[in-house]
């Protein structure tokens, strides 16, 4: 309610003055580079007025109008010095208290929002100032990998590699001031496989981010690495399916190197592929042979192989481990050949494929070092010639590890 006094006729006279105003202020908050304090620029308000006058003079209606500028212009005063107001209270946050106190593991909080209904709330992400990238890898013996850090991350680091406690072995090596990183070859690996970690450390604040690298002696696999079929005789042929992959880029060719089977140059896009034995060979010196598979990335130049041994004839002597007289835990184990009477036999001992050494009395021995996790073992004797007399075979898995005997089926008649 407003009384207006209507000065021509020096008469007081009363009438309803309602004014609405609306004054909306836009704002962007920056940084002073210099000070680093808080700055808020204003760039533009939304002004709206509304005059309702009831029962009053024209001429006063008139002059309410005229003098709504003056009006807003003391609104907008207002409004700026509000938020001036406002913005210049607000609490410093302290990051020495952040970073040192509440995360001592090198940690960083990072904000994305900051709000203040009353109190100050700021919202944001802990992390690393630096992060290796990446993380985790797996790669082939001898080759090489450029490692980096996070994008973010504007300073300069130093790396470098350490064995992982348990892995034995090379290490390779790592350009300290550009993060590549070139693997052990494949004679420094010892075993299937060999881990080492990589760190990238910044010498301001000495915080290192680490990343896992697993190398492998064979980066492609080829399974199974060793199987048992048949020579091809009047019944179909006992196929034999294989897979391969390969890490990487590069196509992958397949052939028989030794041997009679046969096998497709491609594989199927699933990394598969069928072999066939050869024909049964009446003229072979024994009773079986074993057929060399060779996978190779055309790419690389790198080489799998798988084994077949290839029954052609029933073997005349069975191998079996002589348990009582076996270290297995220690990587030892003794064989014995016994012939189709049960009566043992002296013969000549060998590892075909695979695995560990063997000597002249069946004393066999794990090689730790050895990529393969088999030994396919060989027993034969030989007549007057020199020509196979009776022969068989066994296939020991590595680690050497005793299996139950197979149990007996009560219920066939």
């Amino acid at each position: 309610m407003a009384t207006v006094i209507d000065k021509r006729t020096e008469k007081q006279s009363f009438g309803t003055v309602e004014a609405r105003f609306s004054v909306k202020g836009n704002y962007v908050a920056g940084v002073d580079p210099a000070s680093k304090n808080l700055i808020i620029h204003s760039t533009g308000f939304e002004v709206e007025s509304m005059f309702f006058a009831y029962d009053v003079p024209v001429e006063v209606d008139r002059a309410l109008v005229d003098s709504s500028g003056h009006a807003i212009a003391e609104l907008k005063k207002g409004v700026s010095l509000s938020v001036n107001q406002l913005f210049n209270n607000i609490h410093e946050i302290n990051l020495l208290f952040l970073h040192s106190i509440l995360f001592i593991d090198g940690g960083v909080v990072k904000a994305t929002t900051a709000h203040f209904p009353g109190d100050i709330a700021v919202f944001g992400k802990i992390c690393a100032p630096l992060t290796i990238e990446p993380k985790e890898c797996l790669m082939g013996h001898s080759a090489t990998y450029q490692f980096e850090v996070s994008k973010d991350f504007t300073g300069k680091v130093e790396w470098g590699v350490t064995a992982i406690q348990g892995s034995t072995g090379g290490i390779g090596r790592i350009n300290k001031e550009t993060g590549l990183y070139t693997a052990p070859s494949d004679g420094e690996i010892h075993g299937t496989f060999t881990r080492v970690r990589i760190t990238a450390t910044d010498p301001a604040s000495n915080y290192r981010s680490s990343g896992l690298v697993t190398i492998v002696r064979r980066d492609i696999t080829a399974n199974p690495v060793v199987q048992v079929t048949s020579a091809t005789g009047d019944e179909p042929p006992q196929t034999r399916t294989l897979s391969a992959n390969t890490l990487g880029q590069g196509v992958l060719e397949w052939k028989v190197v030794r041997g009679t089977g046969t096998i497709p140059l491609k594989g199927g896009p699933d990394g598969k592929n069928i072999y066939t034995p050869g024909p049964k060979d009446n003229n072979i010196d024994g009773t079986f042979t074993i057929d060399r598979i060779e996978v190779k990335n055309l790419a690389t130049g790198k080489i799998q192989n798988a084994h077949v041994l290839v029954n052609h004839f029933a073997s005349e002597l069975t191998v079996t481990m002589d348990m009582p007289n076996s270290s297995l835990p220690n990587g030892k184990a003794k064989f014995k050949a016994v012939d189709n009477r049960d009566k043992e036999v002296t013969a000549i001992w060998k590892v075909e494929e695979g695995n560990g050494a063997i000597d002249s009395d069946g004393n066999f021995t794990v090689d730790p070092a050895g990529p393969d996790r088999y030994a396919l073992i060989t027993a034969r004797t030989v007549d007057s010639g020199g020509y196979t007399d009776k022969d068989g075979w066994i296939i020991a898995p590595v680690p050497l590890v005793e299996l139950p005997d197979r149990p007996i089926d009560t219920y066939s008649d």
